[in-house]
């Protein structure tokens, strides 16, 4: 059964052009017929810093291969081209070619034991992936989220105010949202957590903040909860994150006051918070809020 698969293709080492080229032809010989493709667009690394800027660009292929195939023979391309060695637990460097496939028709692939995700988890939020595919394909329907290219690019770059919200239900493109600003806060992957979500949403000593744009981008987040005790009724702010896109103006100090707030409304008589000791700019942050070291131990029990 032939189908469509959108791939995205990136390069920021040695002659750029001619990797995106090469790749492409490659492509074009191991997956299938090429459809069409972008131009290639000048990008800023994303995720880490680095002195090299990428080309991008997303191409669409007529195929008949599975997901496991095409992601067999994608790779086998990237070995081929010089990249030995894969990107691992959200660790990105310099690559020659990176080439990643992004949507195969409808198909969706969700299996935690493979290294496949279809639609590709993070197509939603980078920037560098929907411009070039937008160019190619700007009503092509997301499965999961049922929005178009077009919208979900328009999330990101409405050019709105992003505005401070209490979540009172969550769509899966925002659970999506979440799960990315949660791998921005504990540095490795994040499998699906609506689980997680649905559960903070229903429970009465919870409440989950958003940072959305006019669009309905999730830029930020942060969760108060509430234990009362005998010694008072205790607050606790969680979870605080902003996307690294909005951070330094000043997003995190909006996004912690307004919790603040919303703890004292809420009849707290005291908010606390945890942070560790190498997250220095959240350190400075929370005591230029009020708040104070507490000298005490805190301890824990995984399970």
């Amino acid at each position: 059964m032939e189908r469509t698969v959108y791939i995205a293709l990136g390069s920021n080492l040695g002659n750029k052009a001619e990797n995106l080229t090469s790749a492409l032809r490659l492509l074009e010989a191991e997956v299938g017929k090429l459809l069409s493709r972008s131009h290639f667009y000048e990008t800023a690394p994303v995720g880490f810093v680095s002195e090299h800027t990428f080309l991008n660009a997303v191409a669409a292929f007529q195929t008949s291969y599975s997901p496991d195939e095409l992601l067999f023979r994608t790779q086998a391309i990237e070995k081929q081209l010089g990249r030995l060695t894969k990107s691992h637990n959200l660790q990105f460097s310099d690559r020659l070619i990176d080439i990643d496939l992004l949507l195969l028709d409808h198909c969706c692939v969700n299996n935690s034991e493979a290294p496949l995700v279809l639609p590709h988890p993070r197509l939603h939020r980078r920037l560098f992936v929907l411009q070039p595919l937008q160019e190619i394909a700007p009503d092509l329907i997301h499965p999961i989220f049922q929005l178009s290219v077009n919208q979900l690019l328009n999330r990101l770059t409405d050019g709105g105010v992003p505005q401070l919200t209490r979540m009172s239900h969550c769509s899966p493109v925002e659970a999506a949202d979440l799960a990315a600003l949660r791998e921005q806060l504990q540095g490795r992957p994040c499998s699906d957590c609506t689980e997680q979500i649905n559960e903070l949403l229903a429970s009465p000593c919870a409440c989950l903040y958003a940072l959305k744009r006019p669009q309905g981008a999730i830029m930020g987040t942060a969760t108060l909860s509430f234990t009362p005790l005998l010694t008072g009724r205790k607050a606790w702010i969680d979870d605080v994150v902003v996307d690294e896109s909005l951070r330094g103006q000043g997003w995190g100090r909006r996004l912690v006051e307004h919790l603040i707030g919303e703890a004292r409304r809420l009849g707290a008589d005291a908010v606390q918070l945890t942070s560790r000791p190498e997250r220095e700019a959240a350190n400075r942050l929370y005591r230029s809020l009020g708040f104070n070291l507490r000298q005490t131990n805190v301890y824990q029990i995984k399970f």
